[in-house]
């Protein structure tokens, strides 16, 4: 079992105080949508993330083949308890935000070697660099870019490389990447948000720097 912390505890504490108004026994439920994690108290199978319950000790809780976000009560110490095979085998949605574990560029990376047996370097940038749409970091720098072609209109297996929060009218660096998956749809982790497929929509295509497609052989 792979024990992770949540980097936003809003959805945890919406539980405690549920909670405390009725049972600690109750389960509840983090739903995503976006790569946004939200709390609910019923099941919706469309948009299930996680079971939300409580235990008395975090050191004690059972390994699992589902996601399970513990609460140690009453202390409050929390850990989203994951399957061990996402160690090495972590599904393209539903990763939980860890910089340079899972992110948005070895999301990429997993999914070259899964898809296209492509090994890709990796880079390890500091994260205020990266969110900075003005500086130099290895979206440009690294070397595995001579292995990407830009291109203009993008194909499914694409990458796309976005900057975010500098004006798209500016010259900027990209801070940002995905895959385009065809259809509109693309695939992509957000900072501190989880892996997950959306719609290529207007808001995202106005912050694509370039689309990016593999040089084979």
């Amino acid at each position: 079992m792979i024990d992770f912390k949540l980097a936003d505890l809003g959805p945890l504490i919406s539980a405690t105080n549920h909670w405390r108004k009725n049972s600690i026994e109750d389960v509840l439920y983090l739903v995503m949508n976006k790569g946004k994690i939200t709390l609910s108290e019923t099941y919706n199978e469309d948009i299930h993330y996680a079971e939300v319950r409580t235990c008395s000790d975090l050191t004690a809780i059972p390994e699992t083949n589902s996601l399970v976000c513990y609460v140690e009560w009453p202390s409050g110490k929390h850990c989203l308890a994951l399957p061990n095979s996402w160690e090495t085998e972590a599904p393209y949605e539903g990763r939980p935000y860890k910089l340079y574990k899972w992110d948005c560029y070895t999301l990429i990376q997993d999914y070259m070697l899964r898809e296209r047996n492509v090994s890709m370097e990796s880079f390890r940038d500091d994260i205020q660099i990266v969110r900075n749409p003005f500086a130099e970091n290895s979206f440009v720098t690294n070397s595995e870019m001579k292995n990407w072609d830009p291109v203009a209109i993008p194909q499914a297996g694409d990458g796309i490389l976005f900057s975010i929060d500098g004006s798209p009218e500016e010259s900027r660096n990209a801070n940002h990447c995905g895959i385009y998956l065809g259809n509109d749809q693309f695939l992509h982790q957000f900072f501190n948000r989880t892996s997950c497929i959306e719609e290529f929509s207007d808001k995202w295509k106005k912050w694509v720097v370039s689309y990016m497609r593999y040089r084979d052989g």
